[in-house]
């Protein structure tokens, strides 16, 4: 009996679990797939059986049902309608003849849930039968001690296979097949960090957002018409809570009402045994600090969260309130560390502890996500109650790291201002209001009729940190080859300096003056932390830039662990965007991208924290058309676009990306036109060092006037990480297999893919080894 036709199909993203099981079946061992709820564990069983099916090798499939005594054996199609009832030893005999005979397999859905008579039925067959294999699926955290189930897992030793969270390219696509078209960068990832990467949440979410009307299909692509915190979600709760114990339903609506809760408080609060069996199925995610007050946790996937926090009307909430009266304190700790650093983790290529660090980062996610929104309501509820430019200031702060358009329009213009706030706080107000104003393509007239919307100091400042940036281009561009620039001299006020200091830093690197940005942002202080944040940014991109590769990517990867344990979505974005660009630039462009797919796991920034995941989305991007995904690289770079205002920090980076997109297309000729030009175009406008990055870029051989540029432009940077490139093309221009020899291992061939291709072709011309 061959395995009756399934309709859901295994999730795309775990090729990896789908080749790591065929594997473990070709040596003849059993294998144990778990999985949480909606995490593909049917659909994966139906892939192994076509591909069995292909190499002759016949299925018989058994399902979980229900309670009633042999049920799964009952439900099988061979019994047909009129088959009402069997015995223990008739389920036996005809599960023993139907796996008898030569190359059989064993598929059981659920083993877990499997009655015990069908499970005894299971066991009795698999003693009869020599040569037949199993597989099985049990849900996540299943332990099956003292169980039937349990014994069969003992007896046949099974190899066991996790099935994982989708990553930002596998959920792309699902998306996209969902909606039939492609989905933007901004509800992929939006539906990644929510779904925690699990298929059927993120299915759900999708269409409770169709449903709501909270996303459209414009010109070929769907994207967000509103945010999705009010989408119905109730599908989340029965599909991941429908078989969930009441009092653990409770306990997931107690944390899900308070936010991240400390572990101290909830053990006061709820039996152990409850909270064992959430932790064992993924609902609840908690972590430790040794030293540390102690573990907090959360509710998992975030939209499990908002779904139960939805459901909670007002008498459930005082219930809940009555259940928490006098409990201990709700302080949370930072998240610890993954055992391996994340520098040690990239280095060991292990698929094993990349996963591991995955699941974390997805967990802490989770959590930062849930503090974020926990953190807002409470500001916002200030906010309301007292609007102010202080309570604003504060509500602000935590507001604009997503892009919650009618939250920020609604702070911006119905906070009153009447001019005579503290002028620290009243000055940030006007700043911010101005840059949300530019990211939102506001009209300044509009914003000029807002209450102090003529304040001309919040101007002057903005104006004074956009002109540093021209002033450091303008002024290193008139100097002569090898003179120094300098940033404009500061205010004394700490905040206006320390940004001062970011945007001059900044204009340097893209000037291609590494040496003269990191005095820059090593000048400003801790005690500004969102220029602190940029500033460590920056110092990594210093660094990198002038060839201390391997300092920098050290230096990323820390700044990475450090934003993970202090749970600073910020952060997070920003150092995990840099990291990425470091490992793009050190020639791993795959490790790049797995990073940035756990930055997009985060969901999109508003009008902070924008300005690195720009020049990410072009890596990303990048990489993506490299590698043949040129679909999704086409997202990215529709994200990219949306995403640049006119005013950035730091050179985005696009044309290497469209390049790259052009190059796979096979359009190398165009590929090499666009860089040129944004070359030329970066050159004038001061950007020497992004200029020699997109003119090192090309496919094709520069002409020699070109050359005779990109020399002379050559002598005006300092910029080690590009001296390899300059050889290298020096040597292909010479036709010099030793020139080209030395320099091949120090280029980033993503970056150069020409470039690279003329130098092997150099080597190979001379007869080399090239292999060597």
């Amino acid at each position: 009996m061959t395995m009756r036709e399934q309709t859901r199909p295994a999730p795309e993203g775990n090729d990896q679990i789908l080749t790591a099981t065929r594997k473990w079946l070709a040596l003849g061992r059993d294998v144990l797939i778990t999985g949480d709820v909606g995490s593909g564990r049917s659909g994966t069983l139906q892939a192994l059986a076509t591909s069995a099916a292909r190499r002759g090798i016949a299925c018989v499939l058994l399902r979980a049902v229900d309670d009633v005594p042999l049920s799964a054996i009952l439900a099988h199609p061979s019994f047909g309608p009129s088959r009402a009832a069997i015995s223990v030893a008739e389920a036996t005999a005809w599960l023993t003849s139907e796996l008898s005979g030569r190359r059989k397999m064993l598929l059981v859905d659920d083993l877990d849930l499997l009655d015990e008579r069908s499970v005894a039925v299971l066991l009795r067959a698999l003693r009869a039968v020599r040569d037949v294999v199993l597989v099985a699926t049990v849900r996540s955290g299943w332990r099956g001690e003292g169980t039937t189930a349990g014994r069969v897992v003992a007896e046949r030793a099974l190899a066991e296979e996790p099935l994982l969270p989708l990553g930002f390219g596998a959920m792309s696509r699902f998306v996209a097949g969902a909606l039939g078209a492609p989905a933007d960068v901004a509800l992929t990832s939006e539906v990644l960090a929510r779904s925690g990467g699990n298929p059927r949440v993120a299915r759900a979410l999708v269409d409770a957002a169709r449903h709501a009307r909270a996303i459209d299909c414009e010109q070929g692509v769907w994207r967000m018409t509103s945010e999705l915190d009010d989408v119905p979600t109730d599908a989340v709760v029965h599909l991941l809570l429908g078989r969930t114990p009441g009092d653990q339903v409770q306990t997931l609506e107690l944390v899900a009402w308070l936010g991240p809760l400390a572990v101290a408080t909830m053990d006061e609060l709820v039996d152990r045994e409850v909270l064992d069996g959430l932790y064992r199925s993924g609902r609840l995610v908690r972590h430790t600090v040794p030293g540390a007050r102690g573990p907090v946790a959360a509710v998992s996937p975030p939209a499990l969260g908002v779904a139960l926090r939805q459901r909670i009307d007002a008498g459930r909430a005082l219930e809940l309130a009555e259940v928490v009266a006098g409990s201990a304190d709700r302080s949370v700790v930072p998240v610890p560390p993954a055992r391996r650093d994340l520098h040690g983790l990239l280095e060991s290529g292990s698929r094993q502890e990349r996963a591991a660090w995955c699941v974390r980062a997805g967990q802490i996610a989770d959590l930062v996500l849930a503090e974020s929104a926990d953190a807002e309501a409470v500001l916002h509820e200030r906010w309301r109650l007292s609007p102010s430019v202080t309570t604003a200031d504060a509500y602000l702060t935590v507001l604009q790291r997503r892009p919650a358009r009618h939250e920020l329009e609604s702070v911006f213009t119905r906070t009153p201002v009447t001019g005579a706030e503290p002028g620290a706080p009243l000055l940030r107000f006007g700043v911010r209001r101005l840059r949300w104003a530019r990211w939102a393509r506001v009209d300044p007239d509009r914003v000029a009729a807002l209450p102090g919307g003529r304040d001309p100091g919040p101007v002057r400042v903005l104006d004074r940190l956009v002109g540093v940036r021209a002033a450091v281009l303008d002024g290193l561009r008139e100097s002569e080859p090898g003179l120094d620039g300098s940033v404009p001299a500061g205010t004394g006020d700490p905040w206006s300096d320390a940004w001062q200091a970011v945007v001059g830093a900044a204009a340097l690197i893209d000037a291609g003056r590494p040496d003269l940005a990191l005095p820059c942002v090593q000048a400003v202080p801790a005690g500004q932390p969102d220029a602190w944040v940029y500033a460590r940014a920056l110092q990594v991109l210093a660094l990198m830039m002038a060839g201390e590769v391997g300092t920098a990517l050290r230096t990323a990867c820390a700044l990475m662990e450090e934003a993970y344990a202090a749970r600073d979505l910020s952060a997070i974005r920003v150092d995990g965007a840099v990291l990425a660009e470091v490992l793009f630039f050190a020639g791993r462009p795959q490790d790049a991208w797995f990073v940035l797919e756990g930055v997009l796991g985060t969901g999109m920034p508003g009008p902070v924290a924008a300005t690195f995941l720009r020049r990410g989305l072009s890596i990303g991007a990048t990489v993506l058309a490299t590698d043949g995904q040129d679909d999704l690289a086409e997202q990215l770079l529709r994200e990219l676009d949306g995403l640049c205002t006119g005013t950035e920090l730091l050179h985005p980076l696009r044309p290497l990306a469209q390049a790259a997109i052009d190059r796979a297309a096979g359009d190398r000729s165009g590929a090499s036109r666009r860089l040129a030009a944004a070359g030329d175009e970066a050159f004038d406008d001061g950007m020497v060092g992004v200029a020699l990055l997109f003119w090192m870029a090309q496919d094709e051989p520069p002409a020699p006037a070109a050359a005779g540029r990109i020399s002379a432009a050559a002598e005006r940077v300092r910029l080690p990480l590009l001296d390899p490139y300059l050889q290298l093309g020096q040597a292909v221009l010479a036709d010099d297999p030793a020139g080209a020899a030395l320099a091949l291992p120090q280029v980033s061939e993503t970056l150069s893919v020409g470039m690279a291709e003329a130098g092997w072709g150099v080597l190979d011309r001379a007869g080399a080894d090239v292999a060597a």
